[in-house]
């Protein structure tokens, strides 16, 4: 069975409680947003930092 979705993208799964989730998803529709674009943009700035820091060490 394939993840990939219609927009190219593989489908993931992550275990949130509701607690931390719809605090999240609030301030996302706030936003103008949905809880995948801001989960994709963090993961965009984590992977900068590594890149940033790794290319420090160098």
């Amino acid at each position: 069975m394939s993840r990939v979705t219609s927009k190219g993208t593989t489908r993931r799964s992550i275990r949130v409680d509701d607690e931390d989730w719809d605090p999240f998803m609030a301030q996302a529709e706030a936003e103008g947003t949905d809880a995948s674009a801001k989960i994709r943009a963090f993961i965009r700035s984590e992977n900068a930092k590594a890149r940033d820091s790794h290319s420090r060490s160098e």
